[in-house]
């Protein structure tokens, strides 16, 4: 039998009011028709984007406000400096990981966020590292 996996993302609002999720996904997604998700393909690198509005994932972990944390406007801006520079130094993507989980972690890793996060259920390659050096 085959076992779901989550996709971790991280949905952001900004002060302006604009709400965009920040996830990651294989160079080569979707996958050719015909071909098994676990079959011997190269999936390229891990792309980050952003995408306007919310996803529609499913909810994992608080919503965080300034109320919750003080410093969240700039811990925000941490994880969106991170992103710009994992833009610009992707790795390839990985079915265990590095992968769109792996990234999710190390973007709130950067922003010092993820105290407030744990790995969703059924979610393959949270934690593990993009880089050899956790930060940029």
């Amino acid at each position: 039998s085959i076992t779901r996996k989550s996709h971790a993302s991280i949905v952001v609002t900004d002060s302006s009011g604009y709400t965009f999720t920040m996830q990651g996904e294989p160079q080569y997604y979707p996958l050719p028709h015909g071909l098994h998700s676990y079959g011997n393909f190269n999936w390229g690198n891990l792309e980050v984007s952003n995408t306007p509005g919310i996803i529609g994932n499913t909810q994992w972990g608080p919503t965080l406000t300034t109320q919750t944390d003080a410093s969240l406007c700039t811990q925000v801006s941490a994880m969106e400096i991170a992103e710009n520079y994992y833009s610009q130094n992707e790795v390839a993507y990985n079915l265990t990981g590095p992968n769109s989980n792996s990234l999710a972690s190390w973007l709130l890793a950067q922003g010092q966020l993820s105290s407030y996060f744990t790995a969703p259920p059924l979610t393959t390659g949270w934690g593990v590292p993009l880089y050899g050096n956790p930060n940029p």
